[in-house]
């Protein structure tokens, strides 16, 4: 993932939830997703469109589109683990494993 999308990141939010729904927001507004039947998805996505957290989509959106910066599926797990603490990582074992590691443990199992 570019540096620039993680540094966004760090300066808009250190809080899990914010950048959690943002991060969803984006990926569902970038694959043109509009109707979501998961209730917890719901409660993620930035709908109103006078509120702070729709500004900061728009220009999340925006530099990603400028940058032309697609966000797939893969990506967007990477991102995820950016919200992880180091101390939720050093205790749990929380880390993303890409998906070549993740195909690999699979076939050799």
């Amino acid at each position: 993932m570019n540096k620039f999308v993680l540094d966004y990141l760090k300066e808009y939010s250190t809080e899990v939830k914010p950048i959690n729904k943002l991060l969803v927001s984006t990926f569902l507004r970038l694959k043109s997703i509009t109707k979501v039947k998961n209730s917890y998805i719901q409660s993620l996505m930035i709908t109103d469109d006078s509120s702070d957290e729709w500004s900061v989509l728009e220009k999340f959106t925006i530099l990603l589109n400028n940058k032309e910066q697609e966000i797939c599926f893969e990506e967007l797990l990477e991102l995820f683990e950016f919200v992880i603490s180091p101390s939720d990582k050093l205790i749990n074992g929380a880390i993303y494993t890409p998906k070549n590691i993740r195909e690999y443990i699979t076939e050799q199992s």
